[in-house]
């Protein structure tokens, strides 16, 4: 994940040093690309730990993935595992804070992952 992460950060330079280059445009793009991919790779991680038992842990990444990555396709996904997670620690209050966020905000929401624990 390192070098995706440096990529990020090339991609980001570009365009703050360079911003009416004819690549900015181009970089601008595989910026979002690279967001998604980091998100997707938090929502694993997070995930795991769920699998695992590390409850706190999962709930930490799944609240990175909204506080970093808020467009991207796995901020949905992130709401559904914390509640879950909030669940498992008994956390009934922001558990419901966590669907009632899920709710508002994707409606239509159905997983599309299974928890393995």
């Amino acid at each position: 994940m390192q070098s995706v992460r440096d990529a990020y950060g090339f991609f980001v330079l570009l365009i703050d040093t360079f911003p009416n280059s004819k690549y900015s445009e181009e970089a601008s793009k595989k910026l979002l690309l690279l967001k998604n991919i980091l998100a997707r790779h938090e929502f694993y991680v997070a995930l795991y730990y769920t699998s695992n038992g590390s409850h706190i842990a999962a709930i930490n990444r799944t609240k990175y993935i909204i506080e970093n990555y808020p467009n991207s396709p796995f901020v949905a996904d992130g709401l559904h595992l914390m509640a879950h997670n909030y669940d498992k620690i008994n956390a009934k209050k922001l558990a419901q804070d966590a669907r009632t966020v899920l709710n508002a905000s994707y409606p239509n929401y159905s997983p599309n992952y299974k928890i393995d624990r």
